[in-house]
């Protein structure tokens, strides 16, 4: 089985061992991978640029009418679901508060304070926050981009993958079994252990699974 540690390390070799790894079916694998996230992240961010324009959300996000956003959202969440894969929905209230007022796929969740860094990102640039991160509900590939009313960012709109589909396509395209390992000091370890419902922790001395395609 192999990592995507592993083969991120590979897909980074410098440019005089090019030769070598293009025979080197890690460096393959590593490649595959880095093409197939760029790909869902361009999905994702697509998607993003249809929902964010669209007046059936952003009116019932801006008067904060939560059962009338989700009544609007369910049934295309459920339709992105079924044909793109994508597996959560967030709206989230501007900064300073940064607030998760609506998440599509786990309504009963919210009110809790968004701190990840594809948010950072998304609110520094006023553009697009993008990459893989532990939430509240699964550790996901997310892309995040600003809501805008008249011209101003009135919030933020994310849309996540679920690892654990993403590791299984690339298992589809490549035949072999994958592992997201994460450094132990870049998560937290009761967070980690509520989403997976089980706490693996100490399996490993410097690094936890995320998950596996095993």
């Amino acid at each position: 089985m192999r990592t995507l540690a592993t083969l991120l390390a590979a897909a980074l070799l410098p440019a005089g061992l090019a030769g070598a790894a293009e025979k080197d079916p890690v460096a393959e694998a590593a490649a595959s991978y880095a093409a197939l996230e760029q790909a869902d992240v361009e999905l994702l961010s697509a998607e993003l640029d249809r929902l964010v324009a669209d007046p059936a959300f952003v009116g019932p996000f801006l008067a904060r009418d939560r059962a009338r956003l989700l009544a609007a959202a369910r049934p295309v969440f459920q339709k992105l679901g079924a044909e793109k894969q994508i597996t959560h929905w967030y709206f989230i209230e501007p900064e300073p508060s940064r607030t998760c007022f609506l998440r599509v796929h786990a309504p009963e969740k919210f009110g809790d304070r968004i701190d990840r860094a594809t948010l950072d990102q998304a609110i520094r640039t006023q553009k697009m926050g993008a990459g893989k991160e532990l939430g509240v509900t699964a550790f996901a590939l997310r892309v995040v981009k600003p809501i805008r009313s008249n011209g101003k960012v009135v919030g933020y709109m994310e849309l996540g993958e679920e690892i654990g589909h993403f590791l299984g396509r690339m298992k589809q395209k490549t035949g072999d079994d994958y592992a997201l390992l994460a450094d132990k000091g870049r998560i937290d370890r009761k967070a980690l252990a509520a989403v997976r419902k089980e706490d693996r922790w100490e399996e490993r001395e410097d690094v936890v699974l995320i998950d596996s395609t095993v």
